[in-house]
């Protein structure tokens, strides 16, 4: 969002944490001068999902940039895992970007020239005990978007799916990673966020 801003591009934020929308939002219209819309949504939720799509279809001319960041893992075995927290995980992860890029696919062709970013992981690339179905949702995401980007060849919306590995977040605490050997293991591959975003 920062960079985003910084390129003067008006933005529509979506979060959980309203309070932290509310104050990232200000700061982002004080410092670059854009127009920083935002809604707080449980982006797992279908409903919520659509809610949003309609909300930006009726506050916003066009859209020119659909970044798909949206996502967590769960750490544990499949068979101790919540199956209501897998779904739930596999809702957001892969279910709520393609909900997305469906409902805002036609405001994306208004624009002379669009994007689409969706942000899936080098998890994608490999079978991981214990966070199996992570894996697989970003598994997903990586080919949901070479074949879109296939589709929209001939069109003004080009597609890109980065796949970043460990990065410094909060995403280990969040998928209850928080051995001090993982976390020590992490620190030494750990990515700056600035970096991975720019």
């Amino acid at each position: 969002a920062i960079l985003l801003a910084e390129k003067k591009y008006d933005l529509f934020l979506v979060a959980r944490s309203e309070s932290l929308l509310k104050e990232l939002s200000s700061q982002l219209q004080e410092k670059y001068g854009v127009t920083c819309l935002y809604r707080h949504a449980d982006l797992s939720k279908e409903k919520e999902v659509m809610e949003i799509a309609d909300h930006i279809r009726s506050q916003c001319r066009s859209v020119s940039i659909l970044v798909n960041n949206a996502g967590y893992g769960l750490w544990g075995s499949f068979e101790e895992v919540p199956a209501g927290d897998l779904l739930s995980m596999m809702d957001l992860n892969m279910r709520t970007p393609v909900l997305l890029t469906h409902q805002l696919l036609p405001l994306l062709k208004r624009s002379d020239k669009s994007y689409i970013l969706n942000i899936a992981s080098t998890a994608a690339y490999q079978a991981i005990p214990n966070l199996n179905l992570y894996a697989a949702s970003k598994s997903f995401m990586v080919l949901f978007s070479r074949a879109l980007k296939y589709e929209l060849k001939n069109t003004n919306v080009s597609v890109t799916c980065i796949s970043p590995g460990a990065t410094d977040t909060n995403f280990m605490d969040a998928a209850g990673m928080t051995t001090p050997e993982m976390k020590k293991r992490a620190s030494k591959f750990n990515m700056d966020p600035k970096d991975v975003a720019a």
